[in-house]
């Protein structure tokens, strides 16, 4: 077990130290100057060296790696012209393993595993901490593309760093800061980890869609009370599992993906993963008394995971013609009639829909695996590109790396080959 630094002035000194030791490493590729060491992505790859991210810093969109190939595409260029900024992992691992859970920091590599102490690589100093340019870092992986990065000493937290960092550029939302408070564990409230849950039920969800599914509050987190890490929200067991049941209906119903959806199905879908229609269904409590009231959740739940093609069409024509009050009388009548249709089965429809989640859920675990096999062990041309593994050692890190190399060489060939034909 590492022993933590004693003091401040023995902590500055090891990540001095640590940098020393990282950049000698790559002293035969890195370009001084006055003001910072320099060194390329692609050499620190071939040496054996590896990025690493923070939990609670922006997640790696995969769009946005596609639009920076995109871009570097069209001006001829391979190597991106802005450096990214990274720090050396290992002191940052020392000074977390003496901490408290909820003040732990985490880190994940590039595959999305945790990093830890006895993760291989680390205790030799192969990681550096991306602090900014994680998505120009991932497309560099991805696409064999090349990029400098930048070595600097921080001190505090790294969350305040990177959200300080990114100030003059794409600045940080209020979900930014949710995220980051999330992870380091200024925000510990249940809610939280019913968010994370949302999450994993409707992968599109914002963290503002999760918030008001949870607690009905479409305010959510305002940014200065974000930014301060204030939670401003009470935590309400029985409105968190009632929005967890209106997610499982979504998802069951009305999925965004899929070959066989019609335009009006991916509508609704995509509208229901939305605050406007967390609002629609929020609406409806409003409007309603008596027995329909207090059995609002679990006719909400059956309702919306039993919706019919009728009516996914026809609140889709509502939708694109924008009318907010016919959406509204017509969905709030529509769940009236069904509430008292099926006001005696009402828990055998709540069960069919758990059980059509649950298979959902292992549909998908199942798809996640086979995906990355194909990415491990795929050496034919692909139909598809092969996406990032979310698990597997270093040695794996560098088959999956390849099968995407080939998958690009294959198809540039191929693509060369349909050029001279025409």
């Amino acid at each position: 077990m590492f022993n933590l630094f004693s003091d401040a002035a023995a902590f500055a000194a090891a990540i001095v130290k640590a940098i020393v030791a990282f950049v000698k490493g790559l002293m035969a590729n890195a370009v001084e100057t006055t003001s910072r060491t320099l060194f390329p992505f692609r050499a620190s790859w071939d040496a054996g060296y590896r990025p690493a991210f923070l939990v609670g810093n922006r997640g790696i969109d995969r769009n946005h790696l596609d639009g920076l190939r995109a871009l570097l595409k069209e001006s001829g260029k391979t190597k991106f012209t802005v450096c990214g900024t990274v720090t050396p992992l290992l002191p940052l691992l020392e000074l977390m393993a003496g901490l408290p859970e909820a003040e732990r920091l985490h880190f994940y590599d590039i595959l999305g595993n945790e990093i830890t102490l006895d993760t291989p690589g680390v205790r030799e100093g192969l990681y550096y901490l991306v602090l900014d340019g994680q998505h120009r870092v991932g497309a560099c992986h991805v696409y064999g593309l090349d990029m400098d990065l930048q070595i600097v000493e921080i001190e505090g937290n790294p969350i305040d760093f990177i959200s300080d960092y990114n100030t003059g550029g794409k600045s940080w939302q209020t979900q930014d800061w949710v995220k980051a408070h999330r992870a380091t564990g200024i925000y510990t409230s249940d809610l939280y980890v019913k968010m994370d849950e949302v999450g994993e039920i409707l992968p599109a969800a914002s963290e503002r869609f999760k918030i008001y599914i949870l607690t009905g509050n479409r305010d959510g987190i305002k940014k200065t009370d974000a930014i301060h890490g204030k939670e401003a929200i009470d935590y309400d067991e029985k409105l968190a599992l009632r929005g967890i049941e209106f997610a499982r209906a979504i998802a069951v119903r009305l999925p965004r993906t899929g070959k066989d959806l019609t335009d009006e199905q991916k509508l609704v879908a995509k509208y229901f993963t939305s605050l406007v229609g967390i609002d629609l269904v929020y609406h409806v409590k409003t409007k309603i008394t008596g027995e329909l009231l207090a059995s609002f959740e679990t006719d909400m739940k059956n309702f919306l995971g039993n919706l019919t093609d009728k009516q996914v069409k026809d609140m889709a024509m509502r939708i694109v013609a924008k009318n907010l009050g016919d959406l509204q009388k017509y969905f709030l009548a529509e769940y009236k009639k069904y509430a008292e249709v099926h006001s005696s089965d009402r828990e055998a429809l709540s069960s069919a829909i758990d059980a059509k989640y649950t298979k959902l859920a292992e549909m998908r675990g199942k798809k996640a695996v086979e995906d990355r096999k194909k990415a491990l062990t795929s050496s034919s041309y692909p139909t598809v590109r092969p996406s990032k593994l979310k698990d597997g050692t270093l040695a794996e890190m560098k088959q999956n790396a390849e099968a995407i190399q080939r998958y690009l060489d294959k198809k540039e060939t191929l693509d060369r080959a349909k050029g001279r034909k025409h």
